[in-house]
């Protein structure tokens, strides 16, 4: 919506002779807009144009939308009763609705519901067993909607995860609960008895005095943590060990399918860079949030740091040193990025290939996962320009969390104001594509997630040069 049809709408609220714009947003596709108005005391949905039926209130806090926003789901109030309303549809009354999971493709719905001092989830028409409580922001469909997974909590204070209305064993605590990416694993950390045990589909791995670092694989239903026990640390692979020895063990990685893992070991005297139970380096340290293990498990990237100088590694091989490294990037597909800074220059090193060296302000470099393309923020005087491997395109005053490649990896765009109109621009591959409402950025929580988390510029800009 304009900001003149906004400034309108407001004053014909303050009127009392038309509607009042609560909120508003896009799908995740941002093809379809949605808004919550109000008119006589009465909200409703509108989904492009088109109203669905009044409620009492609507609690558009929780409202979620499939990806293509055909499908609408959010809680209703009418008459002293809450219902989940899908496209309009009022679902069973409830003393209370709270977490509203919608899948990706609208298919299946589920929400947590309060009758009787009690909370259920309820999904598909039915509704599983009561619990004290179910715990905020677990609510969760695996991929395709193949699975329902949930953490609850019984009246003793107990916790359960929950995978298609079975409770795993109750336990003390509950923490880092993954889903694999195809939907075809369930794992998180349980404390039984006075010990972790790491839950698999429904399966208690042993006891250990500690579990840190669990990773799931992308495309396999593997997993990989660090099990700490009395004077020693392992590195486990599902149940089989792959290192192990005094000392302490981080960053544990697995492939795509579960066949490869690394990890860090952290001694006294310096960092072993370990591949499949295999040292392939030793550092005086390494910097574990840079720390990469690609898709296929071939190579480990990442950043050593020896007497102040800071190399980039591809398994034992390293680039230049450098008084710092930032803007460090590593996709999984094996490609990397990073500015490296000498006094007051910047050189720009791509896939272990120096393309530049910039001197002034310079963003975070993109990259697509295939090819070679990549590009990155860099002042031009009192503006900035996106640098690519074919040149360079003046943009305005960048959103620097905003530059993004599309999927195939073939053109990039980005977010970028103008001093003189003072708007937001959508700009693909330096032309400046349309005005971007940046109240829009509403629709991030269509799907329950926070409009300001790190990533959501990239994502909306993914999303329209998908569009």
């Amino acid at each position: 919506m304009r900001l003149d049809a906004l400034a309108a709408c407001a004053a014909w609220a303050l009127a009392g002779c038309g509607p009042r714009l609560l909120w508003h947003g896009r799908s995740a596709d941002r093809r379809v807009r949605v808004e919550v108005v109000e008119r006589d005391h009465a909200q409703s949905v509108v989904v492009d144009g088109v109203a669905q039926p009044r409620f009492d209130a609507v609690g558009y806090a929780s409202l979620v939308a499939s990806d293509d926003g055909r499908v609408v789901a959010y809680p209703a109030l009418r008459a002293g009763r809450w219902h989940v309303a899908v496209n309009g549809v009022a679902g069973p009354a409830f003393d209370g609705v709270g977490e509203v999971a919608l899948s990706p493709d609208g298919s299946r719905v589920a929400y947590a519901a309060l009758r009787g001092g009690r909370w259920r989830v309820a999904h598909d028409g039915r509704e599983d067993a009561p619990f004290a409580s179910i715990i905020a922001r677990t609510l969760r469909w695996t991929a395709g909607a193949r699975h329902l997974v949930y953490v609850a909590r019984d009246g003793r204070g107990d916790r359960s995860v929950v995978v298609d209305g079975v409770p795993g064993p109750a336990a003390s605590s509950v923490r880092a609960l993954r889903v694999g990416d195809k939907g075809a694993l369930v794992a998180y950390v349980a404390r039984l008895g006075g010990a972790d045990h790491v839950v698999v589909d429904g399966r208690v791995g042993p006891a250990c005095r500690r579990v840190t670092d669990l990773s799931v694989a992308e495309a396999s239903p593997h997993v990989v943590y660090v099990a700490e026990r009395e004077g020693f640390t392992e590195v486990v692979r599902d149940d089989a060990v792959v290192a192990g020895a005094a000392g302490d063990f981080a960053a544990p990685r697995i492939s795509a399918d579960g066949e490869h893992t690394a990890c860090l070991h952290v001694d006294d005297h310096a960092v072993d860079v370990m591949l499949d139970g295999r040292t392939v380096a030793r550092h005086d340290d390494v910097e574990d949030g840079t720390f990469t293990l690609t898709r296929d498990g071939s190579h480990v990237i990442y950043v050593a740091v020896a007497r102040g100088r800071r190399r980039v590694f591809r398994d034992a091989d390293g680039g230049p040193g450098f008084e710092a490294l930032p803007g460090f990037t590593a996709l999984p597909s094996g490609r990397w990025a990073y500015l490296g800074r000498r006094g007051d220059a910047l050189h720009v090193y791509v896939d272990g290939r120096h393309v530049r060296t910039e001197r002034g302000w310079v963003g975070a470099l993109a990259l697509p996962d295939a090819g070679t393309r990549y590009a990155y923020f860099a002042a031009r005087g009192d503006r900035a320009a996106v640098v690519d491997d074919r040149g360079e395109r003046v943009v305005g005053v960048p959103i620097n969390d905003s530059l993004t490649f599309d999927a195939l990896g073939r053109r990039w765009g980005c977010l970028a104001g103008d001093r003189e109109t003072r708007r937001v621009r959508f700009v693909l591959e330096g032309v400046a594509v349309r005005a971007f409402d940046w109240d829009e950025v509403g629709s991030m929580i269509l799907r329950g997630g926070d409009a300001l988390d790190e990533g959501a510029a990239r994502r909306l800009v993914r999303a329209e040069l998908a569009r």
